[in-house]
């Protein structure tokens, strides 16, 4: 297979670069992924990630050939995992806050569709603080709140979450 080399960096060499290897990029991630558009997301980021080797002039040169950009595309897909973990992981204790007696795998679908229907701000303070991990000090100065508002955000958004996550259904199984 042909390699570019940096000091041809351009926008001709980043399309050469694109058409020579994307089949090969795609067809990677969408093996370990069995997953169309999350393939894709990947494999776009993958490419960010040469086009930025490409244009950094500070670093020494580098040979973009499909073995390091297989390398970037195994990372980009292990940092999705990652996060896709602590999403659940996330999810799974706010499910363990409003019931133990659930299953948990249709929770997730289930807690998102709760959380879509609380008003804005309850949202807010929510999804930062059991989503994405923030303290209440955080959430407050993020917000622009006073910490004893953001206490009372998140005690009526929890009670709000419960009650929207108790009307929701799960899902049937298909056959």
């Amino acid at each position: 297979m042909k390699s570019v080399q940096t000091p041809l960096a351009g926008e001709q060499v980043f399309e050469d670069l694109y058409c020579l290897y994307r089949a090969d990029v795609y067809g990677f991630l969408l093996a370990r992924t069995g997953d169309l558009s999350l393939a894709e997301d990947l494999t776009a980021d993958t490419f960010v990630a040469a086009w930025d080797r490409l244009q950094d002039e500070t670093r020494p040169p580098v040979t973009i050939e499909p073995g390091w950009l297989i390398t970037v595309a195994r990372r980009r897909l292990i940092d999705h995992w990652r996060r896709a973990e602590r999403l659940r992981i996330r999810l799974q204790r706010l499910a363990g806050e409003l019931s133990t007696t659930d299953v948990i795998d249709d929770v997730d679908t289930r807690i998102l569709g709760a959380l879509a229907s609380l008003a804005e701000r309850q949202q807010a303070v929510m999804v930062l603080r059991y989503l994405d991990g923030y303290s209440v000090s955080e959430i407050a100065e993020l917000l622009g709140l006073t910490y004893k508002s953001t206490e009372s955000l998140l005690s009526r958004g929890r009670v709000a979450l419960r009650k929207a996550y108790a009307h929701t259904e799960p899902e049937e199984e298909v056959r």
